[in-house]
């Protein structure tokens, strides 16, 4: 989540064109949260464009989900403000999310492939695998999901080394 809340700065080859100065400018994007939404839809790209082969690729590195999701409440003090941490403004306002659903993609092209979802039955918390017409229970859950309670969990989570 930090990662995705951090500042993406467009610079050099990659340039904000700013229609006010009619030219591309170096710049900062951020997402801020208004208010936090009672489900949280998180879509990872999963697609890089590549510059050698003008095509699109699939990035395949395995990627880890927390069963888990604490959300810090980032706000700005305007709409083009200073971002600051919700905890400054509102004593630490922040959401707790639970892993209900992951997509997957099979295929080794960008292009083509075939999707299935890894569901969870909310009476039961048990996930099962929606294949097309065939559904299966996932007894230990998605593939890609993880309880972070080790050090190894922990550091493949920031995502470090």
């Amino acid at each position: 989540v930090d990662f995705y809340l951090d500042p993406e700065h467009l610079v050099r080859d990659n340039q904000y064109f700013c229609s006010n100065c009619n030219k591309k400018c170096d710049a900062k994007r951020e997402l801020f949260f208004k208010k936090l939404p009672p489900v949280l839809n998180v879509q990872l790209a999963r697609y890089v464009f590549d510059r050698e082969t003008l095509a699109k690729r699939k990035v395949k590195t395995k990627v880890l989900l927390p069963n888990e999701l604490r959300v810090p409440f980032i706000v700005s003090d305007s709409q083009y403000g200073k971002k600051q941490n919700a905890s400054f403004a509102n004593s630490g306002v922040e959401a707790d999310y639970v892993l209900c659903a992951v997509q997957n993609h099979l295929g080794s092209s960008a292009y083509q492939g075939h999707y299935t979802a890894d569901v969870m039955d909310w009476t039961t918390g048990r996930f099962y695998e929606f294949n097309d017409g065939e559904v299966t229970l996932l007894e230990d859950g998605p593939v890609s999901s993880f309880e972070p309670d080790s050090d190894e969990d922990r550091r493949l989570t920031r995502g470090s080394e």
